[in-house]
């Protein structure tokens, strides 16, 4: 039997919970770009729910009741929201943090 793939010794036993922050939750609604609609809107290719960074660690304690370990954030500027999430709470939560193109930091 051909091996398709493999799972590094770092990710083993990790639960990964994905994130599109803009869907997430609405932290900071200061942030949010003109028209945001209504939290719990219908969500279309063209609206905005104002979804940020704070809206996920204001949500990272039911994260981790759930067993989650690890958070996979797809988002248009990943690079930016990575280093946002590592530097708040991937040290001080114990939580891995990775981007949609697999890095892990």
């Amino acid at each position: 039997m051909k091996t398709i793939g493999f799972v590094p010794d770092w990710a083993k036993g990790i639960i990964w919970y994905q994130i599109f922050p803009e869907r997430f939750a609405n932290g900071d609604p200061t942030n949010d770009p003109r028209g945001v609609q209504p939290w719990g809107g219908e969500p279309r290719n063209d609206n905005f729910f104002g979804g940020d960074l704070e809206g996920i660690t204001g949500h990272l304690n039911h994260l981790q009741s759930l067993g989650i370990t690890a958070i996979y954030v797809t988002h248009d500027q990943v690079d930016a929201m990575t280093q946002a999430l590592q530097y708040l709470i991937g040290k001080r939560r114990g939580m891995t943090i990775g981007s949609f193109s697999g890095e892990v930091v």
